[in-house]
């Protein structure tokens, strides 16, 4: 993002909610955290599951089961899934906010050039 964007006005906001609510599906971190502590998923399974830059494994608070589109532009910016036979999940690396207000997914929206002003602005 090259130039200061306002992500929290209320068109832009409205915008990142559909995206959320069309394309994050359930919280299914318990789920997804007995299916790893059981053997049933490996760790090897968490794509981009460490930083590139230090090594080491990043620190994943929630397990969502998402739309595999989200899954396919979530991977563009390394952040974790795990996409199997049981679903495709997204290792969420923060926690205590709105989805909405992840700044992965005001870069997604960004690049999509779906927010108000650019070249896709979604009509909502």
């Amino acid at each position: 993002m090259k130039k200061r964007y306002n992500f929290d006005s209320p068109k832009n906001v409205k915008i990142k909610e559909t995206l959320v609510d069309r394309e994050v599906l359930l919280n299914q971190t318990f789920l997804v955290e007995t299916l790893l502590e059981q053997g049933i998923i490996d760790i090897s399974e968490i794509e981009n599951f460490r930083n590139n830059e230090t090594g080491e494994y990043k620190e994943i608070f929630e397990w969502w089961l998402i739309s595999d589109w989200l899954a396919y532009n979530l991977r563009k910016y390394k952040e974790p899934i795990i996409q199997n036979e049981y679903g495709t999940w997204w290792g969420r690396t923060t926690t205590g906010q709105k989805i909405i207000n992840d700044s992965i997914i005001d870069k997604i929206c960004y690049d999509l050039e779906i927010l108000e002003g650019q070249k896709n602005e979604w009509n909502i």
